[in-house]
């Protein structure tokens, strides 16, 4: 197999990987969005301690839906500017991403946009 070619296979791999996430965050199938997910992820979010192992994360965000039985992500838009394959199997990325969200039912419709980094391997 050529270079060209393992990198667009890789490139192809992502952008599947990509339209999982969306699809996973849109629909709030947690369980489908950790499968995307090594037991060793770190989630860092802004003003937050470091989030890490896919079961941690996975407590944090049934928590909070157990606080917040009502919130629904209306809209979700990752903006990735770059994706660095190498040629040992991992690959790095980072954009941004604009997202809507409720925290009720009937409530108002909050926007945010973050920073995101992945290693992918």
């Amino acid at each position: 197999m050529s270079e060209k070619t393992a990198d667009a296979q890789d490139l192809a791999g992502i952008e599947q990987l990509h339209s999982q996430d969306i699809a996973a965050t849109l629909s709030g199938d947690l369980a489908a969005l950790s499968e995307l997910w090594t037991d060793d992820i770190v989630r860092l979010q802004q003003g937050q301690e470091a989030e890490v192992g896919k079961q941690a994360i996975l407590a944090a965000e049934e928590r909070r839906r157990a606080a917040q039985p009502g919130f629904r992500v209306v809209s979700y838009v990752p903006e990735i500017k770059d994706v660095t394959v190498t040629t040992d199997g991992w690959a790095f990325e980072w954009g941004h991403f604009t997202a809507s969200f409720v925290e009720s039912p009937g409530g108002e419709e909050k926007r945010i946009r973050a920073k995101v980094l992945r290693v992918m391997q």
